[in-house]
C-alpha cells in the first residue's frame, strides 16, 4: 500500500513540482490496501486490493484490482479485475480481463478484447473499436442479463457452452469456444 503522503515525498524527491492537491489525487502509482475511500482519481497506474470505493474511480491508466468494492469506474487504460464488484456504471477506453467479477449496471468499452471469465454483468454491455474487429470473450459461466451491441465495426462473441446473453447481440456474430475452466 501506498499512502498519500509517501506519494508526495516520492513525488518531491524526484523533483517534479506538482503541489499537495495534485499529489492527493494520485499522480504516479495509486495503490490501496484494506481500506475505505470515498473516491479515487489517479493519473498513472492504480492498484487495489480489499479496498472499498464509495465514490466515482477515475484512473488514468491501468486499473488493477483484486478483491475490491467499486461505485462506479471511468478508466483510460487496461482494467484486470478478480473477484471484484461494481455498484454502477464502468466506462472504458482500453481492454477488459474480468475474472469471478460481478458488475450491477452497463459496461462501455472502446477496446477490441474483453474477456470475462466467471464473471456477471446485470446490464448492457456496448462495444466500440475503430482499428480492429472487436471480440467479447464470454467463458466459464459468465452471464451477461442485458443485451451485448458492437457500435460501429461488427463483433464477435466468443462464448462457452456454459455461458449466457439473456439479450440481444446487436452488430455481432457468436462463436463457440470450448475452454477449461
Amino acid at each position: 500500500m501506498i499512502h498519500k503522503k509517501v506519494r508526495y515525498a516520492f513525488v518531491v524527491i524526484m523533483g517534479i513540482g506538482i503541489t499537495m492537491a495534485e499529489a492527493e489525487a494520485g499522480f504516479g502509482v495509486c495503490g490501496y490496501g484494506k481500506e475505505n475511500i470515498p473516491s479515487l482519481s489517479c493519473s498513472g497506474p492504480a492498484m487495489l486490493k480489499d479496498t472499498t470505493v464509495t465514490g466515482n474511480a477515475n484512473v488514468a491508466g491501468p486499473l488493477r484490482a483484486e478483491s475490491s468494492l467499486f461505485e462506479s469506474i471511468q478508466v483510460a487504460g487496461v482494467i484486470d479485475l478478480k473477484n471484484s464488484r461494481v455498484n454502477g456504471n464502468v466506462t472504458l477506453q482500453g481492454s477488459l480481463i474480468a475474472e469471478h467479477s460481478y458488475f450491477e449496471k452497463n459496461l462501455k468499452i472502446n477496446s477490441a478484447n474483453i474477456v470475462l471469465k466467471s464473471s456477471i454483468i446485470k446490464g448492457d454491455v456496448i462495444i466500440s473499436s475503430k482499428k480492429k474487429t472487436p471480440i467479447l470473450h464470454l467463458l466459464c459461466h459468465s452471464d451477461i442479463q442485458g443485451s451485448v451491441t458492437f457500435d460501429g465495426k461488427p463483433g464477435i462473441v466468443k462464448i462457452s457452452d456454459d455461458s449466457l446473453i439473456h439479450g440481444n447481440i446487436n452488430n455481432g456474430s457468436t462463436e463457440r469456444v470450448k475452454v477449461p475452466c
